[in-house]
């Protein structure tokens, strides 16, 4: 490498979950998994605050490790995942304390960062604590936006966009980038989220059924169009992940199977034929689609915010209006137009056999720029040639 290696920590306060049933989680895993192969020392540190859900967080990859599933009783602790080292800690306070108690969280990164003395920090969206403790120390680096969100965070908050454009920002869309660019003023890079879709890849031939997949994290991820479809067609069996799904029926479905956080996705994806992702809300870009489209699941979602950008012609769009999003006749009218078209998917075999392919080659053409787009970034923040052989 033309590049001396160098330690990069991705420094995060309540940014980053180890059960990896997030994107953002995913992606950076992903992008240290990049950098290591790349000849890098690479860890996270990761502070909690004390909620009941961050608690389980905070002990999962310890008690993952142990014998009797238990996690040491202690605030503080090292693990591995997937190779890479993980930092993590757990303050009994919770998160409405943060900047009330600022001084103390930012001492605490900021003691963090000078035990391990990196040379880059990695942050990402409103963590505006972690970017005033790189700040600091003087340690350079890059900020990761993947949620529109966090990025409305900054508006009205100087200091923190003055810290933020100090550093290199990174969006995962071309949507956010010019989000980023209208809303707060300055240019941010389109960075793709950089996942490895092999693991992804299933045999389904054999045990191809037809069952409706949908991951919720909350009602604006469209838990009120999925509950509609739900109680439209009982003939249709669903499989709904994720721990944060709102349903409203009087009695349970019984074609409805609830999973929760599936911490190995391959169960999910191994079972559905077509995959809703009816966002109320404009989403930067859904990781989930392509790891439908990587098993030639086609996908049916709404046209909005980075959706378009990241399906290609691997599924179906559904115009929606959401500034009325919250009108339940919107509602009924969006679960309509999604039975028409999952209809078609599940009936018509040649439809469906088309968008499948078309949701293989979406799938292995991002594969095939994002690759490129990591090379770029990758030579210009670490100075290495262009032409030097990234692995």
């Amino acid at each position: 490498m033309n590049a001396a290696a160098k330690k990069i920590v991705f420094l995060s306060l309540n940014r980053f979950n180890p059960v990896l049933c997030d994107g953002v989680s995913n992606s950076m895993l992903e992008l240290l998994l990049f950098l290591k192969r790349q000849g890098h020392d690479v860890s996270i540190s990761t502070v909690y605050t004390h909620e009941e859900y961050r608690q389980f967080v905070f002990r999962y990859l310890a008690a993952r490790r142990s014998e009797n599933g238990n996690c040491p009783a202690r605030d503080a602790y090292l693990a591995d995942l997937k190779g890479v080292e993980v930092w993590q800690t757990l303050v009994p306070l919770g998160e409405g304390a943060v900047y009330g108690e600022s001084r103390r969280f930012q001492g605490l990164l900021i003691r963090r960062l000078q035990e391990v003395h990196p040379d880059v920090v990695l942050t990402v969206e409103d963590d505006a604590l972690s970017l005033f403790a790189v700040s600091l120390l003087g340690i350079p680096g890059a900020h990761f936006f993947h949620s529109w969100a966090y990025v409305q965070a900054f508006r009205n908050r100087p200091v923190w966009l003055s810290l933020l454009k100090k550093r290199r920002v990174f969006a995962v869309s071309a949507f956010l980038r010019e989000k980023i660019r209208a809303f707060l003023g300055f240019q941010a890079e389109v960075w793709p989220p950089l996942f490895d879709l092999g693991p992804y890849i299933l045999d389904r031939k054999s045990d191809e059924k037809k069952v409706i997949g949908y991951y919720s994290a909350g009602p604006h991820k469209g838990d009120g169009v999925v509950n509609r479809l739900i109680l439209k067609r009982p003939d249709w069996k669903f499989l709904v992940v994720g721990r944060n799904y709102t349903a409203f029926f009087k009695e349970w479905p019984s074609h409805l199977d609830y999973r929760g956080d599936l911490t190995d996705f391959r169960e999910f994806y191994g079972r559905i034929s077509v995959l809703l992702v009816p966002s109320l809300e404009e989403e930067a870009f859904p990781r989930v689609i392509l790891e439908a489209a990587v098993n030639g699941i086609p996908v049916v979602a709404n046209r909005v915010g980075g959706i378009p950008e990241a399906l290609g012609e691997g599924g179906l769009l559904v115009d929606v209006d959401l500034s009325r999003a919250d009108e339940a006749g919107m509602l009924d009218a969006l679960a309509d137009e999604y039975q028409t078209r999952i209809d078609r998917l599940l009936t018509d075999g040649e439809f469906y056999a088309l968008l499948g392919q078309r949701a293989l080659e979406r799938a292995q053409v991002y594969q095939e720029n994002q690759a490129q787009v990591s090379k770029r970034h990758y030579a210009e923040l670490f100075g290495v040639s262009k032409d030097q052989r990234i692995l």
